[in-house]
């Protein structure tokens, strides 16, 4: 089981809130990167951070550099293509505090692949959209993730919609859709509510601070 951690974004939401990049802020006294290695590293001991400079590089994992590429918002899925394992690969995002019941949950599915995702608002950090948080997948899958990103590439898609469009593709539904009854209805996911969750923006950071210090880790 390869875990590869892609935070090779450049955060221009982030806009180097509290002078870092939002792979490196520090939440409940701990990196969170540093914080995502560690979890991980219970369960294996091949992980990948992609990271853009040496503070990328955490014990307990290998840093690669990314590669560059007009790939769109698909470049931190694709650009790792030539690491994913020939066994299971599991891909995770460097932006997102994950609880140890997600990563549990993430590490212990077998299917040849899966997206492991909020559908919806979230009913604890109060974020009011979905979220992809991480893909998994068996080799026997490289190939037709790598072709379906590749033909997304081409058709030159931008904006938000990268992840979740590869969910639409891996299932064969090929339009541009947002209607989430038709997009899950394939399943292919897990659902994970708790209080994982992304930081994109300073904002996203706070009010998660703020819910958590008010509700603790309930």
């Amino acid at each position: 089981m390869r875990i590869i951690i892609a935070a090779a974004g450049q955060g221009k939401r982030w806009n180097n809130y509290r002078n870092v990049p939002k792979h490196l802020v520090n939440i409940e006294g701990e990196i969170l990167l540093n914080r995502i290695v560690r979890q991980f590293s219970k369960y294996t001991n091949d992980i990948i951070v992609i990271g853009r400079d040496d503070r990328y590089l955490i014990d307990g994992s290998t840093l690669e550099y990314p590669i560059d590429g007009e790939w769109y918002d698909f470049g931190k899925i694709y650009s790792s293509n030539h690491l994913w394992s020939e066994n299971r690969t599991i891909i995770v995002f460097g932006d997102v505090y994950f609880t140890d019941d997600a990563v549990l949950k993430i590490v212990n599915d077998n299917n040849d692949y899966r997206f492991f995702m909020r559908t919806g608002p979230s009913k604890v950090t109060r974020k009011n959209h979905k979220e992809i948080f991480a893909i998994a997948f068996n080799a026997n899958m490289n190939n037709k993730i790598k072709t379906n990103i590749e033909t997304l590439i081409t058709k030159k898609t931008t904006g938000g919609a990268g992840a979740w469009q590869l969910y639409l593709y891996m299932h064969g539904k090929t339009g541009y859709a947002w209607n989430m009854k038709m997009l899950l209805s394939s399943g292919g996911y897990t659902e994970i509510n708790d209080w994982t969750d992304d930081f994109d923006t300073p904002q996203d950071i706070n009010n998660w601070e703020k819910r958590r210090l008010k509700f603790g880790a309930k």
